[in-house]
């Protein structure tokens, strides 16, 4: 929607591809109709890296780590007054 800000956070790939990039080539045709430029909502993309703490909000932190995984994975961590998901 026109006005909406999205804010995006993701890991760098392996081959050293952008969350954004990756993105914008899975919504192309055959997997998706329509293409990410048409969409009218503010996009704003955040490349992260294992080790990165990020105030995503007064008082709330991301913390991310690289998992045990054959692949290149980041585990997020959100801890807020205390508590935490992950």
């Amino acid at each position: 929607m026109p006005g909406n800000k999205l804010y995006l956070y993701g890991a760098i790939a392996r081959d050293g591809s952008t969350l954004e990039q990756r993105l914008v080539l899975q919504m192309l045709h055959p997997n998706f109709p329509v293409p990410l430029q048409v969409m009218s909502s503010h996009l704003q993309f955040r490349d992260l890296t294992p080790g990165d703490r990020i105030t995503l909000h007064p008082g709330i932190m991301l913390e991310t780590t690289l998992l045990n995984h054959p692949g290149v994975m980041i585990g997020y961590r959100v801890n807020y007054q205390g508590r935490s998901v992950a």
